[in-house]
């Protein structure tokens, strides 16, 4: 999103609290589908992004318009609300739009995985 503000000089998913910025994400993005709903363990999130209204993915090309071609694709592959399908940092810097910014030679790159284990609570 932070590529979508750099273009636009807006904020892309301001919202007022939680459920309001949540519901900005997929009128933009589109609802989640049937495989991402699947990898939502927690019952209640699950069960609130179910009762929600269906939203139709925005047309970047009108939604950002006036930005170029090359960059509405990369803005197509970064702006999904599953992150299993957006490309890896290594995998953007690959894209067309990035290439005068892409220099292989000097990104080095971590060679394990990020863990973020930590980050969740035993029950």
């Amino acid at each position: 999103c932070i590529m979508a503000e750099l273009l636009t000089g807006q904020v892309l998913f301001l919202g007022n609290d939680y459920k309001d910025h949540l519901t900005r994400i997929l009128q933009i993005c589109g609802s989640p589908d049937a495989e991402f709903m699947s990898k939502i363990e927690n019952d209640t999130a699950r069960t609130y992004l179910a009762s929600l209204p269906p939203y139709v993915k925005k047309d970047f090309q009108k939604f950002f318009l006036g930005a170029e071609p090359r960059a509405i694709d990369l803005l197509n592959l970064l702006l999904c609300v599953d992150p299993d399908r957006r490309p890896t940092a290594e995998e953007a810097l690959q894209h067309p739009y990035l290439s005068k910014y892409h220099f292989p030679d000097d990104e080095p790159t971590c060679d394990r995985k990020y863990d973020d284990s930590f980050e969740k609570l035993n029950k």
